[in-house]
């Protein structure tokens, strides 16, 4: 955006907040089961490409894996749970061979696990500090599976897990792009306890009820149509009714940026179609004159509502 003469005037205003470092995040929301499985599900792909050496987030609920994980401890012993759970300790840690050494040391991330820090950890809620350093411990260790296994966190539990994960990787905020919301939600219509609950969790990700979140989250919701419009003539009006309130209990909590189809040509002249050389331009002239051969397909494609010319096209 820095090098387009149209938006250099707009980036150096926010130069400032723009040379922070961002995680940015592309949704695409179709095919998923929940905003759940898009938004967490997608964090953790991209954090586990972009940083396969770090703990993984905790973002499914972890009682099950405790649970597992007590009941292996009593079946193979303290000596042999420890010193598997202690492969991710830090390299600067004592000796673990032994079960002797295992309380020199008890404190920070990359601390030795003991009884009694595991005992400490059970103890805490699901947000707990040492509660999320022993389940990333035991997914890194003794239950890899278990980072993509499991119910999800709901929402504002993992939101606040999510940018906490993003803080530690050293990032100022967190950048979502949900693209295909509301084709997603219309795939979903004839299910009104799905499209009340989803669109609560959209909303929630600009007031998650939980305080402020470790670091910020932007998110950008494309929306191209009105949910509602999906209806048509099928249903009756106070469930269209219903169905847009729904929309807009959730939509009116964003800045809108509205993109008009007369701005079109231009977002696609300079966004999509600038030749990179003289090679480009003329293979963009050989296939302009292509479609232009068949009179009707031509015709059909300047028809739109900002009436555009074949300059525009």
């Amino acid at each position: 955006a820095a090098a387009m003469p149209g938006l250099q005037s707009v980036v150096a205003k926010h130069s400032e907040v723009l040379a922070n470092n961002y995680l940015l995040l592309d949704f695409h929301l179709l095919g998923k089961e929940s905003m759940e499985q898009a938004i967490f599900g997608g964090y953790l792909d991209a954090v586990t490409e972009r940083h396969p050496d770090q703990p993984p987030p905790v973002l499914h609920q972890s009682d099950a894996l405790l649970t597992n994980a007590t009941s292996m401890r009593a079946e193979i012993g303290d000596d042999a749970f420890f010193a598997a759970l202690n492969r991710g300790a830090s390299t600067s840690a004592p000796d673990l061979s032994g079960i002797g050494n295992l309380g020199t040391l008890t404190t920070g991330a990359g601390a030795a696990w003991t009884p009694e820090r595991f005992e400490r950890a059970l103890a805490e809620g699901v947000a707990g500090v040492e509660r999320t350093r022993l389940v990333q411990a035991l997914t890194s260790t003794l239950f890899t599976g278990y980072v993509r296994t499991g119910a999800w966190l709901d929402m504002e539990a993992g939101l606040r897990a999510m940018t906490s994960h993003a803080q530690q990787l050293g990032y100022d905020g967190v950048v979502l792009f949900l693209d295909e919301l509301v084709l997603w939600l219309a795939q979903h219509l004839s299910d009104a306890s799905f499209i009340q609950l989803e669109t609560s969790k959209v909303a929630k990700l600009v007031e998650t009820g939980s305080g402020s979140l470790a670091v910020p989250l932007v998110s950008f919701v494309a929306r191209q149509r009105d949910l509602k419009d999906f209806l048509g003539g099928a249903s009756f009006g106070a469930e269209q009714a219903a169905i847009g309130e729904s929309f807009r209990w959730w939509e009116d909590r964003f800045d809108r940026i509205e993109l008009a189809a007369a701005d079109l040509p231009k977002i696609v002249n300079q966004r999509l179609l600038q030749p990179r050389d003289e090679r480009g331009r003329q293979a963009l002239d050989v296939a302009l004159a292509r479609v232009k051969s068949n009179t009707q397909a031509y015709t059909t494609l300047l028809t739109d509502e900002a009436n555009s010319s074949e300059t525009d096209f």
